[in-house]
């Protein structure tokens, strides 16, 4: 938790997604407690946590990202995101219906055929929101 790195583009994304009532949650294999940190570091609330402390069954099952959008937020999967840096993230945003976008990292470049889009850092996800963008494995416009 102490060299935790704040992903260039982090703070805009997250003032973009609060400034247009756009709810943004942490869904984590982890325990809360470097949830904390990430909160406390930042200054950054999320309408929603769910953590291995919580809910099971965990990522990549899509329970827990269907309990976020469905259940806690009222939406329809499709007209969410799923951003995670693993597979396992991204086989639980397509099992439950949502948009995917992997963040890629230097060991992840093998799931980018999974992903919806891929993105180099949070700053990229901006002007995806912003202006929409094209879904790669689905061939559709969307906008969310």
């Amino acid at each position: 938790m102490v060299s935790m790195k704040i992903q260039p583009g982090f703070h805009e994304t997250m003032d973009f997604l609060t400034r247009n009532q756009i709810p943004k949650g942490i869904l984590t294999r982890n325990n809360l407690a470097p949830v904390r940190h990430l909160i406390d570091h930042t200054g950054v609330t999320f309408d929603k946590v769910v953590s291995r402390d919580c809910f099971s069954p965990s990522k990549p099952a899509p329970e827990p990202l269907l309990h976020i959008c469905v259940d806690t937020w009222g939406l329809a999967p499709h007209s969410t995101m799923m951003v995670g840096d693993h597979l396992d993230d991204l086989r639980c945003g397509r099992d439950a219906g949502c948009v995917t976008a992997l963040l890629r990292n230097p060991g992840n470049a093998a799931f980018e055929p999974e992903a919806d889009l891929v993105l180099e850092s949070l700053g990229d996800l901006l002007p995806l929101l912003q202006n929409g963008f094209q879904l790669r494995n689905r061939g559709q416009e969307a906008r969310l």
